[in-house]
């Protein structure tokens, strides 16, 4: 540490400041700076600063780390700047500092109010907040970000407001969560508001408009940014990953079998698509890169007049692809024959392929665009090493779009502006029922792959090579999974460990508050809250907790609070659940319903009557059958009020 500073500033801890404090003028400003760093490092104790990579008139700019995306700036200058920083590579650690070290704000913006300034790199944007006219006016806002940091559940990835600012609160949400209850706690309902917050970076508990957060979570699905399952026995690899699916040729009159990705694969080949800005035609999200061959003789036609144009006809096994499997937005790279070099990069424009009569050969057309062409580049690099396949049309399933995309643009000048990042933006995969399905058929390699720490991007990223395929796969760093999981069902204990592992739990369970705030806790002078806290107390004691009854099956009383409403809840839902639970132990459902309390027979919900073993069986019956009472279910209790008040 530089002496002055120790001798200014005693009380500095050894790991608040790095070595750029060495050497330098130590002002008096800089003293105050620290002395304010240091009342901050208290409170936040992995606060550091740095002064590297100013300029020389910069030198004494102090930029405060709160965390990866918080840094502030204690300017040399009149202005102090509180911002946030935003990077496609947070895992980066020399990206990370080549953002953090550079000058905020080159202007002198107006003090306490908004000022965004975007600065372009190679990958990378950053944004100001605030600017303030002294260290003293921006420390209250300072204070207020690191409070939020130490109490809330907040990742590197996710904003912390600034007063003025213009990002809501969000929490961190777990990449693989599970909702787990009794039936009825509103789990399905619940990860549309999830599905929400995480895409759109906000909080649960600002979401409280369910319809206009179902207005939301319909767009975002349209949008692919959400996805729904529901897993059930018969649920498999291939309807999640991958599988061999038949395919009906009815030109060729055979049977043809064709790999086709499953809704989970696709899902996460859509939230793993890079992002491409610049004027160029739309690559398809899911696009597919096919290598097709051109023959000499035509080959400059289809430069000239953006198409692909191949020497088989249509229904000839060698123009099957071309016909029926490039799609509109697929990437296409030409060659000559050769299975190294490729000579062109187009994107496919036209809906369908087609024949043009006035050509004797190469009839079979694509319209396409052009990205580049004319040119000579070995494919194999980007190919894993290996060469294409002979077939005059193949899908090349080793290349990425964004590698080539970057390739055109180095062909091509007038593709300068064309910009490639990577897709940050949360994608949500909810699977209902996740416990339902056989877990370990389903998911197969990929349970690895789903982990934090696997995920593409991470430092211990985990790739695998698809059965079917031979494809490599990953789960991308943006995909979150969400399941539910109901306890009734299974219990979480039985589990697939692997399972259990690596995902979170969240629990819901019954609240009868939620039936008091949305007004569905009264039929009359029932308290209908109150009735079903009485159920589920002694469904525990003569259960488990995990076999209550959810207030999900109540909340239809706060469009309809009527007797009706409330014996159609019973009869088609509580009595079916409790059946269950207990086994047609009637016994015990007399208890959960306080029939056993109740003088009036008319208001029992289930009516017991003493067995005479006698007028039943022949002969000597009672020593072989044990049986007191028989049970039945009372109709009438249901259409009295007074049958549920006296259940509390």
């Amino acid at each position: 540490m530089n002496p002055k500073l120790e001798q200014l500033i005693p009380e500095i801890a050894p790991d608040t400041i790095d070595d750029s404090f060495l050497t330098g003028d130590v002002t008096d400003h800089m003293v105050e700076q620290i002395k304010v760093i240091c009342e901050l490092k208290q409170l936040f104790p992995s606060l550091k600063c740095s002064r590297r990579g100013q300029s020389e008139s910069k030198k004494r700019d102090i930029k405060v780390f709160l965390n990866n995306d918080y840094i502030l700036t204690l300017s040399s200058g009149s202005k102090q700047c509180l911002g946030r920083v935003h990077t496609d590579h947070v895992t980066d650690e020399e990206a990370k500092e080549a953002l953090v070290l550079e000058r905020y704000v080159a202007t002198d913006p107006e003090p306490d109010t908004l000022y965004t300034k975007y600065r372009k790199r190679e990958k990378w944007t950053q944004k100001y907040y605030k600017c303030y006219d002294s260290i003293a006016a921006m420390k209250e806002e300072i204070l207020s970000i690191i409070s939020r940091l130490k109490n809330a559940e907040i990742t590197t990835n996710n904003p912390i407001p600034i007063s003025g600012g213009d990002i809501m609160t969000t929490r961190s949400f777990d990449k693989n969560l599970i909702l787990y209850g009794p039936p009825g706690t509103g789990k399905t309902y619940s990860t549309a508001i999830y599905a929400v917050a995480i895409c759109d970076g906000k909080n649960i508990n600002e979401l409280t408009d369910y319809e206009a957060v179902m207005r939301r979570y319909n767009e975002l699905k349209s949008e692919g940014h959400i996805a729904f399952t529901t897993f059930h026995q018969s649920y498999g690899y291939e309807e999640f990953i991958e599988g061999i699916k038949p395919l009906t040729d009815e030109t060729a009159g055979e049977i043809r079998y064709s790999i086709e990705p499953g809704v989970f694969k696709r899902f996460c080949e859509k939230a793993g698509t890079k992002i491409v800005e610049g004027s160029i035609p739309a690559v398809a999200y899911d696009a597919s890169i096919w290598k097709i061959t051109i023959r000499d003789g035509v080959r400059y036609d289809c430069f000239r007049n953006d198409r692909v144009r191949i020497n088989y006809a249509k229904g000839e096994d060698g123009a099957r692809q071309f016909f029926d499997e490039i799609s509109r937005g697929d990437v296409i790279l030409t060659t000559n024959g050769s299975r190294t070099l490729i000579n062109g990069i187009a994107i496919v424009t036209g809906e369908n392929a087609y024949e043009q009569s006035e050509y004797l050969n190469d009839r079979s057309t694509r319209d396409v665009i052009w990205l580049a062409k004319d040119f000579e580049e070995d494919i194999r690099s980007m190919n894993k090493g290996k060469v294409l396949n002979r077939s005059t049309v193949h899908r090349v399933p080793s290349v990425s779009v964004s590698d080539i995309l970057k390739l055109a643009k180095e062909k091509n000048t007038s593709l300068s502006s064309l910009n490639i990042r990577k897709n940050t933006r949360p994608y949500v995969f909810v699977i209902d029922e996740i416990n339902r399905g056989n877990i370990s058929k389903i998911f197969g390699e990929l349970i690895t792959l789903i982990e934090d720490t696997k995920r593409e991007g991470m430092p211990e990223a985990a790739s695998a090579i698809l059965p079917y395929s031979g494809e490599p796969f990953s789960v991308p760093e943006n995909v979150y999974l969400l399941g539910t999981m109901n306890t009734a069902d299974r219990s979480i204990a039985l589990m697939d460990t692997a399972l259990r592992r690596r995902f979170s739990f969240e629990e819901l369970m019954p609240d009868a508050d939620v039936l008091r705030k949305i007004g569905a806790d009264k039929v009359n002078d029932l308290d209908v809250a109150a009735m079903l806290e009485a159920i589920n107390e002694r469904i525990t004691f003569l259960y488990d907790r995990e076999h209550t009854i959810g207030h999900a099956f109540f909340t239809k009383l706060k469009y309809a609070p009527t007797l009706d409403t409330l014996r159609a809840i019973f009869k088609k839902s509580v009595i079916p659940l409790l059946q269950e639970y207990f086994y047609e132990d009637y016994q015990k459902i007399q208890l959960v319903l306080g029939d056993n309390g109740k003088t009036d027979d008319s208001l029992k919900f289930i009516l017991d009557e003493k067995v005479v073993i006698k007028n039943i069986f022949k002969g000597r019956a009672e020593d072989v059958i044990d049986i007191e009472k028989k049970y039945t279910i009372n109709d009438a209790a249901f259409d009295n009020l007074e049958s549920y008040k006296q259940i509390i």
